[in-house]
């Protein structure tokens, strides 16, 4: 039953995630061939074929360094996002994280991850006081951080105002429901997103 309710309320929360994107035009460079007049001295026809010529070599070798840095910075880039094993990550965070005795008021929660966003959801008792579901969703914002930290050394920690390291890679959704109340995000306690890493988490405006 617990598993029904936090799948529903995942569904809700992804929905976050949706948005227009705005596709790119692809426009066709039109060619001006326009010829030139024909060069009456054969010696100035081959100069100039050759210049052209010289040009051209130039330009290619140009194009060929500018893609040789592009593909390097790519590389690098996706070197960087797939160092991170975020399946290990959730399962340390779930294993080392019991809620007994200290989140006997959370039912269930689930954290996923797919692209570049990392969704965080959580089922408490209705008689959940406020602040202790907003505690429990910084606890796992956090300490996902500090199992990626494990992977990573390079991902900046934690601090009061700032989420760490892990944040500025992955954007993340959160959502934390009253069980009776998870189709309805506007009664959610918890229904706010992360990016950058220094967006903090705060309640809905009913419960603040």
């Amino acid at each position: 039953m617990k598993k029904k309710i936090v799948a529903l309320l995942l569904a809700s929360s992804m929905a976050l995630s949706l948005s227009a994107c705005g596709g790119s035009d692809s426009s066709s460079s039109k060619s001006d061939t326009k010829k030139e007049e024909t060069v009456k001295s054969d010696k100035k026809a081959d100069e100039a074929t050759t210049e052209d010529s010289s040009d051209k070599a130039n330009s290619s070798e140009s194009d060929a360094s500018d893609q040789g840095n592009d593909s390097t910075s790519s590389t690098s880039d996706t070197q960087t996002a797939s160092s991170l094993n975020m399946d290990k990550c959730i399962s340390d965070l779930k294993a080392n994280l019991p809620l007994d005795p200290d989140y006997t008021y959370v039912q269930d929660y689930y954290i996923g991850v797919k692209d570049d966003t990392i969704t965080i959801t959580a089922v408490v008792d209705d008689s959940t006081d406020p602040s202790l579901a907003l505690d429990f969703a910084d606890t796992l914002v956090r300490q996902l951080n500090l199992y990626a930290q494990m992977q990573d050394s390079s991902i900046e920690s934690s601090s009061q105002n700032f989420y760490g390291g892990l944040y500025t890679r992955y954007n993340a959704l959160v959502g934390v429901a009253p069980a009776s109340k998870t189709n309805n995000q506007k009664d959610w306690f918890v229904y706010d997103g992360i990016s950058g890493g220094k967006v903090m988490l705060k309640l809905n405006k009913q419960y603040r």
